[in-house]
């Protein structure tokens, strides 16, 4: 009898110490419709900001004070982001489109810590509609459009 519990308690120690088997799911992938590959390609993450404006006036702080969408030929245009994360080697960009969409301004600023980033074109710029994107490393922080309308002030005469 103790061989037969012996034999026992080998066979179960051996069944114990056999390497498991991997299961795979061995069906095949679903596959991407073209609606489903656009609308991946379209996303695109978010920054980690606080908040973003764009203005003509900046507050002692340095940052746009009050948010504005028009603005008039020759006036500075601001963009100012406000970051939740500024982790170190961190840079921040803005690009400035023009009414063809076509890139007219790039301006980009390594952080080092700072949470408040203000870009500003200075351009003297012909009626339109405008856009300026903010990036947060290479994510889109900020998204804005404006109008630039003829300027209203009359010169010497």
């Amino acid at each position: 009898m103790r061989k037969a519990v012996a034999v026992l308690i080998c066979a179960c120690a051996l069944v114990a110490c056999r390497p498991r088997e991997v299961v795979t799911n061995s069906s095949p992938p679903v596959p991407e419709n073209e609606a489903t590959k656009k609308a991946r390609d379209l996303i695109r993450p978010i920054a980690p900001i606080d908040k973003s404006l764009l203005g003509a006036q900046l507050g002692p702080d340095g940052a746009v004070s009050q948010e504005a969408g028009q603005f008039e030929s020759g006036q500075t245009v601001y963009l100012t982001l406000w970051l939740h994360d500024s982790p170190v080697g961190l840079k921040t960009n803005a690009v400035w489109y023009g009414p063809d969409q076509k890139e007219i301004f790039s301006e980009q600023k390594e952080m080092n810590g700072a949470k408040i980033a203000t870009f500003a074109l200075n351009r003297k710029l012909p009626a339109g509609r405008y856009r300026v994107e903010g990036h947060w490393g290479g994510n889109l922080a900020a998204d804005k459009s404006f109008e630039v309308v003829a300027s209203t002030k009359k010169g010497p005469s």
